[in-house]
């Protein structure tokens, strides 16, 4: 973060006056990943209220486009924020002149996280994106929007971003450790101290991704066994009002309404059954919708179902 803004041209000074109710941010808690642009490619911008307020958040964890969603990562211990000695050229003189800010570096420790996150968090190495914070004293931190009602990411050096695993030991839980340095551009004043949120940051979650693999697939109908791709396990209670249906080939259609039920008859294995027989040969994707779960991998094209 700089803040090498002498302007010579001006005459003026800065005002030093502090109200007698000042937000203090307190340490970072629960981390918030935002990628820096939004789906149609526009600089990230929110309402304060849609990260003050869970019941516009919520849609926001669970956003479509991976570029529109918030990213929670979880509860950070041992949190450090430090920032290095400034950088000063020295003449031979001895005079000494201001080059820039020291820049400011982040880590922080999840306890007990499991080996796969890091993985999921060294993927987003490669994109520019952002973090807004939920502090100890459950405060939003986040970065200045155009107005007073809007709110920014706060950028990282993506190049310096970086999760570890670090084995348990005889003294110390399995944790991941997160460290980055902020973005040099990132000002400490245009940083927002917001209070007065409706819910905690243990009311968060990131999603899974979810995938499946299909068998007895047949013109009367087939099975669907979903797991979560990165951990292993079943997805449960899915509804038939969560899957969409599509025939790819020979004539694309949405056949949903062809489907007479999808029943689970052991944990993560659906039964789907055709209200009309389909045609044998016919090639067709299957999709699913619902809070928690991101069921991308399913209908990528991948593992389309053809219909013996």
């Amino acid at each position: 973060m700089s803040d090498k803004n002498c302007n010579c041209d001006v005459i003026s000074l800065g005002n030093t006056g502090i109200p007698d109710c000042s937000l203090i941010a307190d340490i970072a808690a629960f981390p918030l990943l935002d990628m820096a642009k939004d789906s149609a490619g526009a600089v990230k911008e929110r309402l304060k209220t849609d990260l003050t307020v869970y019941a516009n958040l919520e849609p926001l964890l669970n956003a479509a486009s991976p570029l529109d969603r918030i990213y929670p990562i979880g509860k950070f211990e041992n949190v450090e924020q430090n920032r290095e000695d400034d950088v000063f050229w020295t003449a031979n003189s001895g005079k000494t002149a201001f080059v820039r800010e020291g820049f400011k570096t982040f880590q922080g420790f999840i306890i007990n996280a499991p080996r796969e996150l890091t993985a999921k968090l060294n993927a987003n190495a490669c994109q520019s994106f952002g973090f807004h914070f939920i502090d100890d004293s459950n405060q939003l931190v986040t970065k200045k929007g155009s107005d007073a009602t809007k709110c920014k990411p706060i950028l990282i050096d993506t190049d310096t971003f970086r999760t570890k695993y670090m084995e348990a030991t005889n003294d110390a839980p399995a944790m991941l450790m997160l460290s980055f340095q902020w973005k040099s551009t990132e000002k400490d004043a245009d940083v927002k101290v917001v209070g007065g949120l409706d819910y905690t940051g243990s009311d968060l979650y990131g999603l899974i991704d979810a995938d499946a693999v299909y068998s007895a697939a047949t013109s009367a109908g087939f099975t669907a066994t979903i797991t979560s791709t990165c951990y292993g396990g079943p997805v449960e209670g899915l509804l038939l009002s969560d899957f969409t249906l599509n025939e790819i080939s020979p004539t694309p259609a949405d056949i949903t309404s062809n489907i007479a039920s999808a029943n689970e008859t052991s944990p993560g294995v659906y039964e789907f059954v055709f209200s009309v027989a389909e045609t044998p040969g016919d090639v067709l994707r299957l999709s699913a919708s619902k809070d928690r779960f991101d069921f991308a991998e399913m209908s990528d094209g991948t593992n389309d179902i053809t219909l013996l």
